[in-house]
């Protein structure tokens, strides 16, 4: 049995995110890793002791033990770290969004494809139980027509808590929630009901121009279905994301708190899971999947098309907006 040594470009939250998951699945070791921030490199070695910290991103992708390359780094990063990666014949394994540049970000697809080396873009909706348990009973006819799909969110303070040392998420350049949340959630929608365009957005931004927004109002459609987005920072409540499928027969609600729930018509209850299912992490069950892209199924994991086809809905919602 194969144990896949992983390079990872960035070691903040995401990256030492990654990083604990890795250590608690028995097909992957994290070899070594970068990160410009001298703090961030800190939190990593108390995590993992033995770590092998290397000098710069290329130290990282041409290290002889890294199998699979983990780019946790800005956005902005991206294409540049994604395509010297692929230029050692890599798999590389990258946060999502995959860029903020449509053009780059077609540039680096068709790299990628030209290169016909595995790719991965990390929606953690997509091995996520509950969404699968949606697609299953969708795609057997179950639930009826379906009506809409809204997707809520509420953030008191952006970036959240645990992410402030990561300055960026607040700026307008490669931050802001829809890029780093609302990809997720709609990256979910495509798998439901296929591609989707944009209809219509409002986006509100603060006076200082550096800084991402601040409330948003779109409306998309995917497969003839309208799905509505709404998204504020700012006022005492709860964080989180509320997703809901209106369907004939039955709907579902997905909460970001890990929530799952359905509906005949009646008050919401808990939609049961698998005995099978309820013992196993979403994360485990991840890197399962990236284990199955490594080993020749291709789909087991969103991959680039998935993501410049959720980019490009991101950035014209963010590009419908004024102060």
């Amino acid at each position: 049995m194969k144990i896949y040594g992983v390079g990872i470009i960035g070691l903040g939250i995401m990256g030492r995110t990654m990083m604990t998951s890795m250590a608690e699945h028995d097909r992957f070791k994290v070899v070594c890793g970068w990160d410009p921030s001298a703090e961030s490199v800190q939190s990593a070695i108390e995590l993992q002791p033995d770590l092998n910290i290397l000098q710069g991103a290329e130290a990282v992708i041409t290290h002889e033990e890294a199998d699979l390359v983990y780019i946790a780094a800005p956005p902005l990063n991206h294409k540049e770290y994604a395509l010297r990666t692929i230029a050692e014949q890599k798999p590389v394994y990258c946060e999502k969004p995959l860029g903020v540049d449509i053009s780059e970000s077609r540039h680096l697809l068709a790299a990628v494809e030209d290169a016909g080396v595995a790719n991965i873009i990390n929606f953690n909706l997509a091995t996520a139980l509950s969404a699968a348990i949606v697609k299953e009973q969708l795609d057997a006819g179950r639930l009826g027509q379906v009506a809409g799909i809204s997707i809520n969110l509420h953030v008191p303070q952006w970036p959240r808590a645990f992410q402030v040392s990561a300055g960026w998420l607040k700026g307008r350049a490669q931050g802001g929630y829809c890029r780093e949340v609302f990809s997720h959630w709609i990256y979910l929608t495509r798998r439901l009901l296929g591609d989707g365009i944009l209809k219509h957005a409002e986006t509100r931004y603060p006076a200082d121009e550096n800084l991402c927004e601040t409330s948003l109002q779109a409306e998309l459609n995917f497969g003839g279905v309208p799905v509505y987005l709404s998204g504020i920072t700012g006022g005492a409540g709860p964080v989180g994301v509320e997703y809901t499928l209106w369907a004939e027969e039955k709907s579902f609600r997905i909460s970001s708190g890990g929530s799952f729930q359905s509906s005949n018509g009646s008050d919401w209850s808990d939609e049961p899971i698998p005995s099978q299912e309820k013992d196993r992490k979403d994360a485990h069950r991840q890197l399962d999947a990236v284990v199955s892209v490594l080993e020749g199924d291709d789909r087991a994991m969103p991959n680039m098309v998935d993501g410049l086809a959720v980019q490009e809905l991101v950035e014209g919602i963010l590009s419908c907006g004024g102060n």
